[in-house]
């Protein structure tokens, strides 16, 4: 369902658990690259999971982006079977771009301080981690001049040295990297990384993303910080559970460990608290595909249909809000 008088044409919320499963698990097998990191960053990566150190380890996944290993938890942030393609399938193509009604010429109205409302858009990711979600939205809302207000709750902050690790500006970017291609030629290949490491910093238009990536995690905590043009990033540190927006959001990302490790996130209270901060006609995304969770959806309200997964996951989940809800 599409609505041409609201920011995409409908809001979208896209909860953000990167999952292997078929349910929703982000327990790990088979083999991946481990990066060294130092012990006080590893510490900090994770501080408020446990009340113990935790081992984070840096991963490369098989479309060649990185993500993070908790062996404590035997949980990654991302999918082993791709970070990047994962990311930009269940939230772009199936939220942004799922979502945004067809381009058409709008007046600029930029020069006097104006801006078409459905140019306009307020995005709320539950979980920055890895900062991911947040790169992968600035670069859509660039490429489609949309003004983006993204705000991003979190509790456990990631040590800006282990970003700088962190390969996004190299492999998210690329004009030949795997989510640019259809989901079913990503099931069938992987994409080739065409600059890495110290070449790709060559290239200046890397250059500037990285930078960007960067002042992202670097940026001051609860105040709006323009990245972009058309990206303004607003970290907050509080909890889910703290969220009492009513119809305020044409996202929301809810990026968080699935049931087995973070079972508090995945409640009808939280997906209630969604429900109402949701604009009407909003759309919920996840790849957790487990029938507990699409019940509970439709407990408070959603309209829930399955949907062809990632690659390496066979379904994901989209629910929407009823359009007569305000």
């Amino acid at each position: 369902m599409r609505f041409e008088d609201s920011f995409f044409g409908a809001a979208v919320v896209c909860f953000f658990f990167a999952m292997d499963s078929d349910l929703c698990s982000k327990s790990i097998s088979g083999a991946f690259f481990y990066f060294s990191l130092n012990s006080k960053i590893t510490h900090s990566i994770c501080r408020q999971l446990s009340t113990q150190a935790t081992d984070i380890q840096l991963i490369e996944t098989s479309d060649g982006s990185h993500s993070l290993f908790v062996p404590s938890l035997n949980e990654t942030y991302h999918s082993r079977h791709g970070a990047v393609q994962e990311s930009q399938w269940v939230f772009i193509k199936q939220g942004l771009d799922f979502a945004r009604p067809p381009l058409r010429e709008i007046p600029e109205l930029s020069s006097r301080g104006m801006v078409p409302e459905r140019s306009r858009g307020r995005i709320l990711e539950v979980g920055f981690g890895t900062g991911l979600n947040a790169l992968l939205a600035m670069r859509w809302a660039e490429e489609h001049r949309v003004h983006v207000h993204f705000t991003s709750l979190e509790t456990n902050v990631l040590a800006i040295e282990v970003a700088e690790q962190l390969n996004y500006y190299e492999t998210a970017l690329s004009e030949e990297t795997a989510f640019e291609r259809s989901r079913e030629q990503l099931s069938s290949q992987q994409s080739p990384v065409p600059e890495r490491g110290s070449n790709a910093l060559t290239n200046p238009r890397v250059q500037n993303i990285r930078e960007r990536f960067l002042q992202m995690h670097s940026s001051p905590w609860n105040e709006d910080v323009a990245i972009t043009p058309h990206f303004t990033l607003h970290k907050a540190q509080r909890e889910v559970q703290s969220e009492v927006s009513d119809s305020h959001y044409d996202v929301v990302f809810f990026d968080a460990f699935g049931p087995p490790t973070q079972p508090e996130m995945w409640t009808p209270a939280i997906f209630q608290r969604m429900f109402r901060a949701l604009k009407s006609g909003g759309i919920l995304v996840t790849y957790c595909a487990k029938g507990q969770v699409r019940r509970d959806m439709q407990s408070v309200g959603f309209t829930v249909e399955r949907l062809p997964g990632p690659p390496g996951k066979r379904e994901m989940l989209r629910a929407t809000k009823p359009a007569y809800h305000g």
